[in-house]
């Protein structure tokens, strides 16, 4: 398993809460958190592949805004210190304003721990 951590922004909040909740859905296993204006909603899944077609799946059930954007946030077996980001919807542009607002090393830790945190090992009396 490897764990995967979404950043999402939709205009409308019933959009942001429906997709969020989708993800919540298909993905048991998860892990939410804030920071500031950013919430981080992470998770565990088999493959990256399997996880970018099913949130690009679901992002076709929405008409999007041109300032909307959701970055899938993960790191390789091989090296879990080296953090990677797919933006699977919208502009790098887009979340670099939302991440002006945080202190970067916040940003990196909670990143960090997120993605080696032991989703099974952790939340299987949840």
């Amino acid at each position: 398993m490897n764990n995967f951590i979404i950043i999402s922004y939709f205009e409308e909040q019933e959009n942001q809460q429906s997709f969020e909740e989708k993800i919540r859905t298909n993905f048991p296993r998860h892990l939410e958190e804030e920071n500031d204006e950013l919430k981080y909603l992470a998770f565990s899944a088999h493959n990256q592949a399997g996880v970018e077609d099913y949130i690009k799946d679901v992002l076709n059930e929405y008409s999007i805004g041109t300032e909307e954007y959701v970055a899938l946030y993960y790191s390789r077996p091989d090296d879990p210190e080296e953090i990677q980001r797919a933006m699977l919807l919208g502009h790098d542009n887009l979340l670099e304003t939302h991440l002006q607002k945080i202190k970067p090393e916040d940003h990196v830790d909670t990143l960090s721990r997120l993605l080696t945190f032991d989703f099974v090992n952790e939340m299987q009396n949840r």
